[in-house]
Order: structure tokens, then sequence, then C-alpha cells
């Protein structure tokens, strides 16, 4: 989604909003939108609700882990997602339904999605496909689980991914494009 297509689905003032794990790597400015975030839930009575798929929160915990290694401290964190009144939300039943229309709407048979995976470690690893075309053993990501996430939630998702996972989810948009949005919200209101 373009800046003024968010800005529009901002203003309907009751919106979910999903964070990918690329979306979260800089601290200070995840916490800088959601400061803004909740400034116009009070002032203008939103209801933007800022969230973080389960699956996106332990990438995020496990680069905070390597970073900080033994000052790492995860009640500390969850506290402090809490007073920025972001939800860790869970993967349920229904959230993998969600990732397996979308994994069927792209690859309808076994074949396909096989080969899909395959296609992708091999671009990741940087060689020919050919190569590992006979290993049915290539995983998929954790990106499809995240996109089916915010499809069955009706989520705007927050990521700077373009990867075929996410190519299905029609309420999407990068963070500079919603930071964008959110400042041009907080201008229009004040």
């Amino acid at each position: 989604m373009n800046k003024d297509e968010v800005v529009a689905l901002l203003r309907t003032s009751d919106v979910k909003i999903a964070f990918d794990t690329n979306a979260l790597e800089s601290d200070r400015r995840f916490n800088q939108l959601c400061n803004s975030i909740n400034r116009i839930n009070q002032k203008f009575r939103f209801q933007l609700q800022l969230t973080i798929p389960t699956l996106a929160y332990f990438e995020k915990l496990y680069h905070l882990k390597q970073k900080y290694s033994d000052s790492y401290d995860f009640d500390l964190i969850l506290k402090g997602l809490q007073g920025k009144q972001v939800q860790i939300m869970s993967f349920e039943p229904i959230h993998a339904e969600g990732v397996v229309g979308l994994i069927h709407t792209q690859f309808s048979t076994r074949e396909e999605w096989l080969a899909a995976k395959i296609k992708r470690c091999a671009k990741c690893l940087g060689i020919n496909e050919k190569i590992v075309s006979g290993s049915k053993k290539c995983s998929a990501t954790v990106d499809w689980l995240i996109a089916g996430y915010a499809i069955k939630e009706n989520s705007l998702l927050i990521t700077n991914d373009q990867g075929i996972e996410f190519k299905d989810v029609n309420k999407k948009t990068t963070l500079e494009i919603f930071e964008q949005a959110i400042q041009e919200l907080l201008v229009d209101k004040i």
C-alpha cells in the first residue's frame, strides 16, 4: 500500500497493525512509532492496535539474545512492550488455515510447492537450483506463517520484505511508508 492508502486505512481509526521482524530491527524507530500511535489513539480516540505475531517476536528475541547475551532480560523486554501497549499475538489454528490458503493460492500442487522451496533455498545459497533439485529437504521460512497470520487477522502488515511469502498480503506496506503515514496523521490532526 502506498502512503495515501495507508493514511486512509488508519483514518478508519480501528486498525490492527502487525509488525514483521525486519520492522522491529531498529528499537529506536519502533519505540518512536509506538509513541506516535499511542498519541494518536489517546488524543483522537483511534483504536490502532499494535501487534507482533509470536513468530516475529521469537526472531526479534533471538536477535536481542545474540546482541546482549548476559544482560538479556526477557521480563524487561516484555514489560517494555506492555508499556508501549504492544500485544504479542499467538499463532492459533485459524492462522495455520490462513497459511494453508496463502500457500495453496500460489502453489496448488505438492510438486509446485517443493519446487518453490528448492528455488528459494538455491537463491539464498547463491547456487543454481538444478544443484539441489533432487532434494526435497528445503524448508519454508517463517515468513509464510507471519503472512498467513496477517491475512487471517486482517492486519496491516509492516514489512520491508519483498519475498514471495508476502505477495498475496493485500494490506501491507513498508516501514518507511508507515512512518510517513503516521507523521501525516499527527500533522493533520494537531
